[in-house]
């Protein structure tokens, strides 16, 4: 039998298996994959989906963080009611809750129909643990001229709602197609 090269152990691609079953070369993934022909043995197919660690979290649980760092009080956040806080479906705010969990940021906490996610430790720890997995909505900076949509963005707008002073050059917030 022909074994696999390392680090392919555990999962095959279904374009890695396609080789071998072509050619009737047996391999045996333990507790995933067979195929032996010699034997009458044929693949068994349960894929594994292999998971990438992620470097940054989804947008929908940057808003969930975000959300919650607002929160005077610690509370658990109840799946359907954040995701009516946040106007995201409960499939996005589930995501959002399986990110965190895996990122081990909080507790998920499922009782019935009903999950939670709670963290524990204060407002600054939860900053301190998410802050390097946040990821910044600017895709490029411009200098530009003319009449354009306006909407104020980053310290100009804190500047309108605030007693800071305004900066010397302001800051607007653009779509894509503009």
């Amino acid at each position: 039998m022909q074994p696999f090269p390392a680090g392919m152990a555990d999962t095959i691609s279904s374009y890695n298996r396609k080789q071998p079953v072509q050619r009737h070369i047996p391999f045996v993934v333990p507790n995933n994959q067979i195929y032996l022909p010699d034997l009458g043995l044929d693949l068994r197919e349960y894929f594994r989906q292999q998971r990438v660690p992620r470097t940054f979290f989804s947008p929908s649980t940057q808003a969930v963080i975000i959300f919650s760092l607002f929160k005077e009080k610690k509370e658990a956040f109840i799946l359907s009611k954040l995701a009516k806080a946040l106007n995201y479906s409960l499939m996005t705010v589930t995501r959002s809750f399986n990110e965190l969990e895996e990122a081990g940021i909080g507790q998920v906490i499922s009782k019935g129909k009903e999950r939670k996610w709670f963290f524990e430790d204060g407002r600054q720890e939860l900053w301190n643990q998410t802050k390097t997995m946040l990821s910044t909505p600017i895709q490029t900076k411009l200098w530009i001229k003319g009449n354009h949509p306006k909407i104020l963005a980053g310290i100009s707008a804190l500047s309108e709602m605030t007693v800071l002073n305004t900066p010397p050059l302001p800051t607007y917030a653009m779509g894509i197609k503009e």
